[in-house]
């Protein structure tokens, strides 16, 4: 079987939690699928950089699925024959420095038949070592723009070049600001996603405390950027930014330029980020944010699959993706909605950084963003994320169950329920072994063959003598002894 055949069982397998009925196996005998396979599975659609309101997107995570159903989010692959196929739905949502979403989408997702890829976009700062004197390097080649971020950084940061040639890749042309760095270690902002397994995160409250602290810090920033908007001239009241941010929802730039655009102050979005918001922009502001290397140690400690976000918006992305690289980057984003790699193909290839992609969808509307599903992504890129990542989340589904089992407590369960449908729970309407409860997160989070190749059966053996009771949806623990 081919590379594309393998990858095609592989995936399937995945979305599916169980063995295709291989239907790769129809492959020619030098192992390329048949035709009509190809044609179908050239490229894989899964959204993986998407946001809702419950950070700084427009819609909710209910309808943000919605939106993902109908634009047939996803991904076609073979089932029985090459003459059949089966529309299946792959989502990650990736809100801002928060999780809080992933219930409600994984709920409305279970309607749709849609599979949801727990996953948060992570705000980082992140330190690359220069040498005295050392150029400031920008990759840079010249396509459409995607964000407000990336035209206010093309716009008002490049002014004047010399080239360079890549030491490592001698095709791969370097623009570099006429600009040298007096000092070593200046911080940049980055954005790391993280992409968990169905289980979620093995140690949630590591995770969440350090989201929790990040939007803390984004309180403090979004005020200081309303003081340098006034010192601008352009006055934006708090309660008008808290409005729009909605309770419980920590405030970014685009709630504050939304407030902008209200207030008559900018046309539109993108005139704020322009004028006003981009990164080093006159009304621009840091948070807390830690460090990128802390915040990748966290998320392989948590088993998660870590990502750079749109490093096409960095400053300096040679030296950033050198730097998450030597740190434990998993992946990068290089794909799209044009299908072009951008460049940084090359960069990911001379790191080994696996390379993905996703639309970055807000739903703000307009012509000039990217939709759901509009970045595709290739066959073996979704092949080779999978692979690097079903190892990963499936310890962590075994750390998940270790944990419980050794504190069989209603505290330790509720932790399991977090990213579990309710529904999985109706059979627990008499007291069961809480070893049912392991089985059940196995049968949900794993596939058969993951459920093959490990052993729960010592967990199952902890919790054989403790019981579980639901009583009017309230469950609760007891033990035998």
């Amino acid at each position: 079987m081919g590379e594309q055949g393998l990858a095609l069982s592989y995936v399937h397998d995945w979305v599916f939690r169980n063995p295709s009925d291989d239907a790769a196996a129809a492959a020619d005998d030098q192992g390329f699928l048949p035709a009509a396979a190809r044609k179908i599975t050239d490229s894989v659609v899964f959204e993986l950089h998407c946001h809702s309101n419950r950070s700084d997107g427009f819609l909710s995570p209910a309808a943000l699925v919605e939106r993902a159903h109908r634009n047939g989010v996803g991904f076609l692959t073979v089932l029985f024959s090459v003459d059949s196929f089966c529309f299946v739905n792959v989502l990650a949502l990736t809100d801002h420095d928060t999780m809080a979403g992933i219930s409600e989408a994984m709920q409305t997702a279970q309607k749709y038949g849609i599979r949801i890829i727990p996953g948060v976009e992570i705000s980082a700062v992140c330190s690359p070592r220069f040498s005295k004197g050392q150029w400031f390097a920008h990759v840079i080649i010249y396509v459409a723009v995607f964000s407000y971020e990336e035209e206010a950084f093309l716009e008002t940061k490049l002014i004047s070049f010399h080239k360079e040639v890549h030491p490592l890749k001698p095709h791969l042309l370097i623009l570099c600001m006429n600009d040298r760095r007096e000092e070593a270690g200046i911080g940049e902002p980055v954005h790391i996603l993280a992409y968990y397994g169905s289980s979620g995160p093995s140690r949630y409250e590591d995770l969440d405390n350090l989201l929790s602290n990040i939007r803390d810090g984004r309180y403090e920033r979004a005020k200081n950027m309303l003081l340098k908007l006034a010192k601008l001239k352009v006055p934006i009241k708090w309660e008008h930014v808290a409005k729009i941010t909605g309770e419980g929802v920590a405030p970014g730039r685009v709630h504050i330029a939304r407030a902008m655009v209200e207030a008559g102050h900018v046309e539109n979005l993108r005139e704020a980020f322009n004028r006003y918001l981009y990164d080093g922009g006159p009304a621009y502001a840091l948070g807390t944010e830690p460090s990128a290397e802390e915040v990748l140690q966290l998320i392989h400690r948590t088993g998660g699959i870590s990502a750079l976000a749109h490093p096409w918006a960095l400053k300096n992305p040679i030296a950033v993706i050198r730097s998450l690289n030597a740190a434990g980057l998993h992946a990068m984003e290089v794909y799209r909605s044009d299908g072009k790699a951008s460049g940084y193909g090359e960069l990911a290839d001379t790191h080994e950084l696996i390379k993905i992609g996703g639309s970055d969808y807000h739903g703000r509307g307009g012509h000039d963003e990217s939709d759901l599903g509009s970045v595709r992504l290739p066959l073996i890129s979704i092949y080779r994320f999978l692979k690097v990542a079903r190892p990963i989340w499936c310890n962590a589904t075994k750390d998940i169950l270790q944990n419980f089992a050794e504190d069989p407590s209603h505290t330790s369960l509720e932790k399991i329920m977090r990213f579990l449908m309710p529904n999985k729970f109706k059979g627990f309407s008499t007291a069961n072994s809480a070893k049912d409860i392991v089985d059940l997160c196995v049968s949900s989070w794993l596939s058969k063959d993951e459920k093959e190749e490990n052993d729960f059966d010592e967990i199952r053996h902890m919790l054989a003598d403790t019981f579980i009771s639901n009583c009017s949806a309230q469950m609760s623990l007891y033990s035998s002894r």
